[in-house]
């Protein structure tokens, strides 16, 4: 039976999936200071955007006391230390009170090379 299997795999192994994730949200967090967007397909965005919305969650408490933890949650998931911490005060500074919903996917038209269908991911 297949209850509550709701996790897409998009036809890739754990390892490439958890590196397209980790680079589609570090795109889509690099953008934070110059509101602008990243193009991706809707499949692969609807897949990653529960994790990016968390993983904005868990930056958000950098100024609480939870710092270290988030901090720590944070390179676990980018894998850069560097960009987390170069990052993370933006994230929570401009996030403090919003409670989720901190990404927005806007639909294209299909791609004319093989029609799948594409979409732009934006910070709110």
């Amino acid at each position: 039976m297949r209850h509550k299997q709701n996790k897409s795999k998009l036809n890739m192994k754990g390892g490439h999936r958890k590196s397209l994730f980790m680079n589609l949200s570090k795109s889509l967090i690099k953008t934070i200071s110059d509101d602008k967007k990243i193009k991706t397909t809707l499949a692969k965005a609807k897949a990653f955007k529960p994790k990016v919305e968390r993983m904005i969650t868990t930056m958000k408490g950098f100024d609480s006391d939870e710092k270290i933890a988030s901090v720590r949650r944070a390179v676990s998931f980018f894998g850069d230390k560097e960009f987390v911490m170069k990052h993370i005060s933006l994230v929570s500074d401009k996030y403090k009170d919003r409670n989720g919903g901190y990404t927005r996917i806007i639909k294209l038209p299909r791609r004319k090379s093989d029609g799948s269908k594409m979409c732009f991911v934006e910070l709110v």
